[in-house]
């Protein structure tokens, strides 16, 4: 997915996420699941990566907060995720 030219480095955060390719995660999916749980819609969300066992995802740092509610402790594919701001 490439990053929309509205944003750069400056204002976009990182959120990690304890799910990946191994539990049939896609970007898909973390899509709709921003959307549907902390109602941040696709526009706003940057570039996402998918890795074995966990995942990345890009958006606006005024979202960092209602991403990580939205999302945390909630259950996507049948499992439990943890989601929190990535260490720079």
């Amino acid at each position: 997915k490439n990053i929309s030219p509205k944003y750069n480095d400056e204002n976009m955060a990182t959120l990690f996420i304890n799910r990946g390719k191994l539990d049939n995660f896609s970007a898909n999916k973390l899509v709709k699941a921003l959307d549907r749980l902390s109602h941040i819609p696709s526009d706003q969300i940057g570039q996402i990566r998918i890795q074995k066992s966990y995942s990345f995802v890009d958006i606006d740092k005024s979202l960092i907060d209602s991403a990580i509610k939205g999302l945390n402790n909630k259950k996507i594919l049948g499992k439990k995720i943890k989601v929190e701001e990535a260490k720079k």
